[in-house]
């Protein structure tokens, strides 16, 4: 019975880590906003095909289709909502792969749960990049991974290699670089394991020479940065290590038709998913573009790296110290046994001990650093299991793969690192189980093996927890975004008014709508179209000359655009990755646009003739000392809506519970003047009573008595209905002073 509920104890964790994920994902929107590029490139392809030759996109056909044939298949929207829940699926289904592929590792429930759990904290960054072909790659690599090992612990090396190439080639036609090194991996793992006599001496030197030169191949580019080269070298030295292990300890199982099931599955899929493409009214000239010219531009324009520490060195030295003397000095086994132990059962106490840590950027960058020299250590057979058992082979080949993976860290050193790293922790938590079994047999203690599940648990059970707690407090600190598509995404308060007000003026002011980066989510929120289906993030170096003189063209041509220019991600790009936007549409949009309004470090620019005046924007005007009349200070701010106004609260956007004013019935006058979209006033101010009706689009100015801080522009102009709800914000400019309101109030 208990065998019988093992595989549904783990859906059950993994529904409970559901809860977490979705909470998490809810709460987080990154101003970047790779995840509306995404998006607004599905929908495209969606709608008009022409993937690369109509339709930009710097990632392979596979996600276009897979997503697109989902959308069709479930009649659903590609929208936030979508890309979300699509994610996290992928995020919970790779996190219970990895489990998988640990309890057949190590042959150990217990190992299960926790890699499950270790898997899904790793990847927490799933929560920053919805939608993106990353958690598409970590379903694909945790699937194919799991596959191939299942069926070499059944002795099913056909089917193994089949899924092999069958990954290789959906993972080649999502990322190529990607795709490459997950084809090396398992062709370094077929060559190290096939039998014949004739390749066991020199091939293995030459895999292991290959995998030694491939990182100095791939990021020769950048390998004048310090943090490029020394990735090269730490992989290089690893894989070379993993290479003479497996070739070593693993008995040669394959076959020369496991080499045929592995084209097979690399061709047959590659094949069907270029027709369909092609089908989808891409070219092949846009299809070479797209998958394989464009992205070799990638590294040499953006990069993103990490320090490595010093102890990273001492680590691998130590690995390869002991991996030599495993190698030419047989008698020392014994003895190499408990040392390999003893440090395993380390690396679970560090673990444990930085479990809060795990769960930020520092784990993830710990991981790669970390993981990568201590590779060949929980590769070493410790324990009784003979040279031919079916788990060492598996174990090979997570090695094999996990280790090609973690190159996908470069040229962006960002959410990368977790998809370039979680394939490494069934191999590790395995090697934990077979050292705590061997300590419990050398020192006859048989608990030992029980003491070190439950350190394990116990670690992983407070990262859930610490996950749900944060995702939890998270939740209930957020109000919904609220804008189509995206109704149930919680941002923090400062983005998520900014992103309500910069959307509704998109609507109100433009029929083209383009931003500086690229940000699309503003598009699919506010229904207004680019002026190209020619998208990307980082445009001004993404599209060539011409591509970027056809958006110039499409704005010219239409008088009623505007731009959303991010200063914050313009910072960034200039000052931490040294990448100033230029280029002819940079030029054009600095020479004929002009701020109308800027709300939490996002200006919203329109042409320099337009006559557009910013909506749901208030401004506060204080009477000069010793004017007439009963009121100290206005408020006005335009609006568009259809409600009832109870009471109207100013409030700090980071303090929600900092209120600065407060006003509803018998301490404000109101009146409310209709205007145009443009803002121009079409009639005369009318007094209105409490609450305020307001039906469509109107200049509201309420005349109060109650002292506002000035210069204070983090504060925001809430306005609820009497059941205290939120019906719409405003943010709030910088102050004026005017002698009295206009005339006729």
């Amino acid at each position: 019975m208990r065998r019988q509920l093992r595989v549904p104890g783990l859906l059950v964790l993994a529904a409970g880590l559901a809860v977490a994920g979705w909470l998490l994902m809810s709460t987080s929107f990154m101003i970047h906003d790779d995840e509306g590029y995404v998006l607004l490139s599905l929908k495209n392809f969606s709608e008009h095909g022409r993937l690369y030759d109509e339709v930009f996109s710097q990632y392979g056909p596979v996600p276009f289709l897979y997503y697109d044939s989902l959308h069709r298949l479930l009649d659903w929207p590609i929208t936030n909502l979508f890309g979300r829940t699509l994610t996290l699926l992928h995020w919970l289904v790779a996190s219970p792969a990895a489990g998988l592929i640990a309890w057949r590792l190590s042959d150990r429930y217990w190992t299960a749960l926790f890699t499950l759990v270790a898997v899904f904290g790793l990847m927490w960054q799933m929560t920053s990049e919805p939608t993106h072909p990353g958690g598409l790659i970590a379903l694909i690599t945790a699937v194919g991974l799991t596959v191939a090992v299942e069926a070499l612990w059944r002795g099913r090396t056909g089917i193994a290699a089949l899924g092999l190439g069958l990954a290789g080639a959906a993972l080649i036609l999502t990322k190529i670089n990607v795709g490459l090194l997950w084809c090396c991996s398992a062709g370094a793992f077929l060559l190290l394991t096939t039998g014949g006599a004739a390749w066991r001496g020199r091939g293995v030197w030459i895999t292991a020479a290959c995998l030694a030169l491939l990182p100095f191949i791939l990021m020769r580019p950048l390998l004048g940065e310090p943090w490029v080269l020394n990735l090269a070298v730490m992989f290089a030295v690893s894989g070379v290590a993993v290479c003479v292990l497996v070739a070593t300890e693993t008995a040669r199982t394959m076959q020369a038709r496991d080499w045929l099931a592995w084209l097979a599955g690399l061709a047959g899929l590659g094949t069907v998913v270029i027709v369909a493409i092609l089908a989808h009214g891409t070219s092949l000239r846009g299809l070479w573009q797209g998958v394989l010219l464009d992205p070799l531009r990638h590294p040499a324009n953006f990069h993103l790296g990490f320090i490595w520490p010093t102890f990273a060195w001492v680590t691998l030295g130590m690995t390869v110290a002991v991996t030599a003397l495993w190698q030419w000095r047989p008698a020392l086994r014994a003895r190499l046994m408990d040392v390999v132990a003893v440090l395993r059962l380390l690396v679970l106490s560090c673990f444990a001990w930085n479990a809060e840590t795990w769960l930020t950027i520092h784990g993830v960058r710990g991981m790669i650093t970390h993981a990568l020299p201590l590779t060949p250590l929980f590769l070493l057979p410790v324990g009784e299991a003979p040279a031919g058992d079916r788990r060492r082979s598996a174990a090979a080949l997570v090695a094999l793969v996990g280790l090609g993976q973690v190159l996908h860290t470069y040229p962006v050193a960002g959410t990368q690192m977790a998809w370039a790293s979680f394939l490494l922790l069934p191999l590790f938590v395995s090697g934990l189980a077979e050292a705590a079994a061997h300590c419990a047999r050398r020192l006859h203690r048989p608990w030992l093996v029980p003491a070190v599940a439950v350190v394990a648990l116990g670690a992983s059970g407070w990262q859930g927890k610490l996950l749900l707690q944060q995702g939890w407090q998270r939740w209930n600190t957020s109000d919904q975004l609220d804008l189509p598509g995206a109704e149930s995404v919680r941002p923090p308060e400062n983005v998520r008014y900014a992103l309500r007000i910069l959307t509704a003026n998109a609507g109100l002011h433009a029929d083209l709508l383009f931003s500086r980066p690229g940000m699309f989510s503003f598009n699919l929120w506010s229904g207004v179209p680019t002026p190209t289906r020619r998208n990307a993030t980082h445009w001004f170096w993404l599209l060539s000359p011409a591509e970027q003189q056809a958006i110039i063209a499409r704005l010219q041509a239409v008088p009623r655009s505007a731009i959303i220019s991010s200063r914050p991600l313009i910072d960034f790009l200039d000052q931490e990755m040294h990448m100033t936007i230029t280029g002819p549409l940079n030029d054009f949009i600095r020479q004929h646009y002009r701020p109308l309004f800027t709300v939490t470090g996002y200006d919203f620019l329109v042409p320099l003739a337009s006559r557009a005046a910013p909506f749901y924007v208030a401004q506060n005007f204080r009477r000069t000392p010793g004017a007439p009349d009963t009121e100290a200070a206005m408020i006005t701010v335009n609006v568009a809506a259809q409600a009832t106004v109870a009471r109207i609260v100013l409030r700090h956007v980071f303090q929600p519970e900092r209120i600065f004013g407060q006003w509803q019935t018998g301490n404000a006058r109101v009146t409310l003047t209709r205007i145009n979209a443009a803002g121009q006033p079409a009639g005369a101010p009318q007094p209105c009573n409490w609450p305020l009706r307001i039906d469509g689009l109107h200049e509201l100015r309420l005349y109060h008595d109650t002292a506002i801080p000035a210069g204070r522009p983090e504060l925001e102009l809430v306005f609820f209905d009497d059941a205290g709800r939120t019906l719409f914000e405003a943010c709030y400019d910088e102050p004026a002073t005017v002698s009295a309101p206009p005339a006729g109030d």
